[in-house]
């Protein structure tokens, strides 16, 4: 990495200033911390800011746009979590060349490690790495149970978001006791009701991490190793996934306009 004060590093944080009082405008309907998030974040992915450039400080930064210096501290800070840039104390804050877009795709397990990596673990875990898997893409037009994530209130739920953590409650950052937070089961039994006609009270919810955590869940109170399971056909392949690994046998069952047909199982 090149020092702070090379000639090239002079030469790229000039290069960066006349990038950002180019294109950042104060009086753009756009907010300040969106504006700068998006000409880094840019920069970055465009290879403009080459991974190694040494950022100016926030109070540097912030008197040259004339904005606040909160707000290029909170942008950095973003920009680190997400992983476009590092930061140390008394190092400054550096371009790193691992922003999320550019990361390569994970390869499979089998090619990671070849057969030899399997050899130490069990018969199940055998089986369950022989099924896990999934497709390289997982959202957009037809994909089952992702929405439309483009249009998502990222606004909304950051302002929500900030609203409610200027009082944090401790009890939200520790294990949840029984079936999931009481004003979050609440709130979905009274959706259930006005938006779905379910009736249904706080204490029939259980709030798990996602429907694969809801199945193996539904697999361990209401099945034994070996018991048959009907499934959907055509239906979800995450069921038949985690059934299998939790010790049941699906039988896929054919469905008709009114669902799964009973008499074929």
């Amino acid at each position: 990495m090149a020092s702070p004060s090379s000639p090239s590093q002079i030469a790229l944080q000039q290069m960066l200033a006349d990038l950002l009082l180019q294109h950042f405008r104060r009086d753009s309907a756009e907010s300040n911390t969106l504006q700068l998030y998006r000409l880094l974040r840019d920069g970055i992915l465009q290879e403009v800011l080459p991974p190694g450039l040494r950022l100016p400080s926030s109070r540097q930064l912030a008197q040259e746009l004339g904005i606040a210096r909160n707000t290029v501290i909170h942008v950095y800070e973003r920009l680190v979590v997400e992983g476009y840039l590092a930061a140390g104390v008394g190092r400054g804050t550096f371009v790193l060349d691992t922003g999320p877009e550019r990361l390569p795709g994970r390869e499979p397990v089998a090619a990671r490690g070849g057969a030899d990596s399997l050899a130490e673990i069990s018969r199940r875990g055998t089986q369950l790495v022989a099924q896990a898997g999934a497709g390289e893409k997982q959202w957009g037009a037809f994909m089952p149970g992702v929405p439309e994530v483009r249009t998502f209130p990222s606004r909304t739920w950051m302002r929500l978001h900030n609203r409610q953590w200027r009082k944090p409650q401790p009890d939200l950052l520790t294990y949840s006791v029984g079936p999931g937070l009481p004003a979050l089961r609440s709130a979905l039994a009274d959706y259930l009701r006005s938006s779905r006609g379910v009736i249904c009270t706080p204490e029939q919810i259980i709030v798990t991490n996602g429907s694969h955590a809801a199945l193996q869940l539904i697999a361990l109170l209401l099945g034994d190793v070996g018991d048959s399971a009907w499934v959907e056909n055509p239906g979800y392949w995450g069921v038949h996934s985690v059934w299998r690994s939790s010790g049941l046998d699906t039988q896929p069952v054919a469905v008709d306009g009114d669902g799964l047909q009973v008499e074929e199982g």
